[in-house]
């Protein structure tokens, strides 16, 4: 018996972003995974965006709602936490800490 790195989108785990946290009685699954910056590590993780009639947002409004900062503005595939980037902010002007030295510490 052994542990084995995997995913946590390869677990099953979706990530609904519409509705402030709430389960979205509608949502629509994106097939491709998304990866995850957070101050625990990179994760790729599946997530669902809220379809609803009511709740039409553009998917980077539902991204930074749900505190998650994209790289990109079309077709996000990579984000980074809010509580990562205050956390970077941080260590960068008290700790002289650049991008680089801070991303290989998340790995």
């Amino acid at each position: 018996m052994f542990f084995a790195a995997d995913s946590l989108a390869d677990a099953g785990l979706v990530v609904q972003l519409g509705h402030d946290g709430h389960a979205c009685p509608n949502p629509k699954v994106r097939q491709l995974p998304l990866t995850v910056i957070d101050i625990s590590g990179v994760h790729m993780v599946k997530y669902s965006l809220c379809a609803c009639m009511l709740q039409r947002l553009d998917p980077i409004v539902q991204l930074m709602r749900a505190q998650w900062f994209p790289a990109t503005a079309l077709r996000p595939r990579t984000v980074v936490t809010f509580r990562t980037l205050r956390l970077f902010h941080a260590l960068t002007i008290q700790g002289k800490v650049n991008a680089y030295d801070f991303y290989n510490g998340l790995v």
